[in-house]
């Protein structure tokens, strides 16, 4: 009888469980190990945001401006149609930005004119057409006034050719005039100028034919270098204001590149003290926007003077911040 050897089942399975357990273990331990580094790991799920650091000096003041010569027609009339500051039923006036001209600009810069009837259409469907009461030049900003018919047109501007109308511009000028308040009456000649125009005061001797006006001005504030003034007019002319403070008062407004001086035309040269406060290095003062805001337009509606209606455009934000970065700035 044939006998097959003697298997020891218990003392075989223990021997092979020994490595398997010992595997076990391993995988435990490192599994372990992998929590507890994955326990102190941060998760990054989202990109980190790079924040730039905040513009300054010229850049600064730049990017307050809204850029209307980037704009398209229908860009155009979507911003006017937010700058609405006063409407009745016979007038309508605008808050018009720096950089937009009424008329006459270049192809494919913002030009009021331009996009007129689609304003119209959209703020004033029921109105045969808007009509110009008193424009505003390019570099100015503020109030800039329609008629919703002819009739009142007329009528408005008579009371501006009266001297009826009152005009209210702030400005920051260069210098400190020596007096607090007054008032300018120089006499004004139109010259021409690079196919366009100056106002110069009146020389001696003078047989050209000059205008006569006069400008309110006072100090709201000076640093000792600059001012913040207020200027009031009623008979005015073109360049009226600009003229009789560069050249008439000998501060000319900060940005005015035709009434800095008689012998050269360039915006004015700041002192050290003011550029340092604006951040402005070498010839950056040269690329200022003009500061010259008309704030305020009262207009006698009855005919003694009884009621008034008064528009009132705030300060752009670029002119705000330079008030705040000059220390002129006062309600």
């Amino acid at each position: 009888m044939s006998t097959f050897p003697s298997l020891n089942f218990d003392s075989d399975s223990a021997a092979m469980q020994q490595p398997l357990q010992k595997r076990r273990q391993e995988k435990l331990d490192k599994q372990k190990l992998e929590s507890a580094v994955n326990s102190r790991r941060v998760v990054i799920s989202e990109p980190k945001l790079i924040h730039e650091e905040e513009t300054t000096g010229l850049n600064r003041i730049l990017d307050l401006i809204e850029p209307v010569w980037k704009m398209n027609d229908a860009e155009l009339v979507e911003l006017m149609c937010k700058r609405i500051i006063y409407e009745d039923d016979d007038l309508l006036a605008f808050d018009k930005p720096y950089q937009m001209a009424y008329s006459g600009s270049k192809a494919g810069q913002a030009q009021m004119d331009r996009i007129l009837q689609n304003l119209k259409a959209s703020i004033a469907p029921e109105v045969q057409r808007l009509c110009l009461v008193k424009s505003l030049d390019k570099d100015l900003t503020g109030v800039i006034l329609f008629a919703k018919n002819e009739l009142v047109q007329k009528s408005i501007m008579e009371k501006y050719k009266d001297g009826a109308v009152e005009q209210r511009y702030r400005t920051i000028v260069r210098g400190v005039p020596e007096e607090n308040e007054a008032i300018i009456n120089i006499p004004l000649v139109k010259k021409s100028y690079k196919q366009n125009f100056i106002m110069r005061p009146l020389m001696p001797n003078s047989k050209v034919r000059p205008f006569h006006v006069t400008t309110e001005y006072r100090v709201i504030k000076d640093n000792g270098e600059c001012s913040s003034l207020q200027c009031i007019i009623r008979n005015d002319i073109s360049h009226q204001v600009r003229s009789h403070l560069g050249l008439g008062l000998g501060c000319p407004i900060i940005g005015d590149f035709k009434y800095s001086g008689y012998k050269e035309f360039r915006p004015p040269k700041l002192p050290s003290g003011t550029m340092q406060r604006l951040q402005l290095t070498g010839n950056q003062y040269r690329r200022l926007p003009m500061y010259l805001h008309l704030s305020e337009v009262s207009i006698p509606v009855a005919s003694s003077g009884s009621r008034t209606i008064n528009i009132r455009s705030p300060l752009p934000a670029f002119f705000a911040y330079t008030l705040r970065k000059l220390r002129l700035f006062k309600i």
